[in-house]
């Protein structure tokens, strides 16, 4: 039987539609000229340790002697709908805490531990995540576990959308509850807060990066949860969509395509990267750490509704 998946793996050219992959607000974005996003091999990625293609997660499945917990970042309604074989499921408010007076921050470590052990993980599973859209929720859960130290953690190249139909299901996945701890040194150069990014508006070796929609970097439209329009001053803005290619099952773009279209982001600055709740902006510190080597970034977990919170703070708004 797992046969016949591995050749649905790689025969097959069905593929399920895509579940909102173009980001609100935005036309999927033009290719340059010079560069074609074409399917890639996840070997090009010179410094990438936690991306995973479809086959790689098959192959680790097929292993008794390793240990998978596959899970679906999507919302429980598309869940249902169809999900990989023997994926759990959690969702945003999930892996949210509820300590603070606006949305969107990360779950605390201990709390984040009791999901993740009552899903069947231990401190030795390989954590693999995936949604539906290029996979910015499943960086943002990559993100939390990555910085509370369980580096065993990876994402599936484009996630849903990039695997065999044969590999779709509606059953649930039962669950068997077992211990998890986080075994690894927790990581807090991941992490930027509010102080560290208040910091960073005057420090020239700091880059603050908005990877948000142009019309919420700008001022012209505000989404749900945040409380002021605009941007964080001397913030550069490049949508964290720029790393999807949609027209290929929403699977992350070349090397080469990458490079040109992050070349504006220096590799000789600590990078902090923002959005509206940390969503997009961890999915654009994957890219940026994971694919094309930079070594010094930092998610703001509070992002812009944080930001935004917080009247005495500072805000700019146009381009």
């Amino acid at each position: 039987m797992h046969s016949h998946y591995l050749v649905l793996l790689i025969c097959t050219a069905f593929l399920i539609g895509c579940e909102n992959a173009t980001p609100p607000q935005q036309t999927t974005p033009k290719l340059n000229k010079t560069v074609s996003s074409q399917p890639n091999s996840l070997d090009e990625y010179p410094y990438m340790e936690h991306l995973i293609a479809p086959a790689q997660l098959l192959s680790w499945q097929e292993d008794p002697q390793i240990e998978v917990i596959l899970i679906d970042v999507r919302k429980k309604e598309a869940y249902q709908k169809g999900h990989l074989r023997g994926a759990h499921h959690l969702w945003r408010p999930d892996i949210r805490s509820t300590a603070f007076p606006f949305g969107g921050m990360m779950l605390e470590k201990e709390a984040l531990a009791k999901i993740m052990g009552a899903l069947g993980a231990t401190a030795k599973s390989k954590i693999v995540l995936y949604d539906a859209k290029g996979n910015p929720d499943a960086a943002r859960l990559w993100w939390m576990l990555s910085v509370y130290g369980h580096s065993n953690t990876y994402l599936l190249n484009g996630g849903l959308l990039n695997s065999p139909k044969g590999w779709i299901s509606q059953a649930p996945t039962p669950k068997k509850a077992a211990k998890f701890t986080f075994a690894d040194k927790k990581r807090p150069e991941l992490e930027a807060n509010q102080a560290e990014v208040l910091a960073a508006i005057d420090n020239d070796d700091v880059f603050l990066l908005d990877c948000r929609s142009l019309d919420e970097f700008t001022g012209k439209t505000i989404k749900d949860g945040a409380f002021r329009a605009g941007h964080i001053p001397s913030a550069v803005h490049l949508e964290y969509s720029e790393a999807i290619a949609y027209e290929h099952s929403c699977i992350f773009r070349t090397l080469k395509e990458l490079t040109i279209r992050f070349k504006k982001i220096p590799k000789d600055k600590k990078i902090i990267v923002y959005c509206q709740s940390g969503v997009r902006s961890a999915h654009t510190t994957f890219v940026l750490r994971e694919l094309l080597g930079y070594s010094d970034v930092a998610n703001y977990d509070g992002s812009w509704i944080e930001w935004s919170y917080h009247k005495n703070l500072p805000i700019s708004v146009g381009l």
